[in-house]
């Protein structure tokens, strides 16, 4: 795991990214659009920052959203949105864990 600490900037994975996950290469430095595939590093004008798997340019695959607002989700995404299992929590320490559909909590 060091190899991709070290590649990311120094930013260490959620501990949610499986191992298939580190398996796949980094993102190459191009545009996100382009990104397939592959781990990147995606950090918004906003503040918000995503750290994980894309597929056609999109968060896929395991990954870790902060948000400007604080809140955090860490799990599945599926074409850009949480899908699956995951963690979401707010500023105040409350905590959903469990299953998301299409960006929101499921259960």
């Amino acid at each position: 795991m060091v190899p991709i600490v070290m590649s990311l900037g120094g930013v260490m994975l959620s501990g949610l990214v499986v191992a298939q996950e580190i398996t796949l290469p980094l993102c190459p430095i191009s545009q996100i659009t382009s990104w397939n595939d592959c781990i990147g590093v995606m950090t918004l004008p906003d503040g918000e920052k995503y750290i994980g798997g894309f597929r056609h340019g999109s968060r896929h695959g395991r990954g870790s959203n902060t948000f400007a607002s604080g809140e955090q989700y860490e799990g599945d995404y599926v074409d850009g949105r949480a899908n699956g299992l995951g963690k979401y929590t707010w500023p105040d320490g409350k905590v959903y864990v469990g299953e998301f559909l299409n960006g929101q909590p499921n259960g």
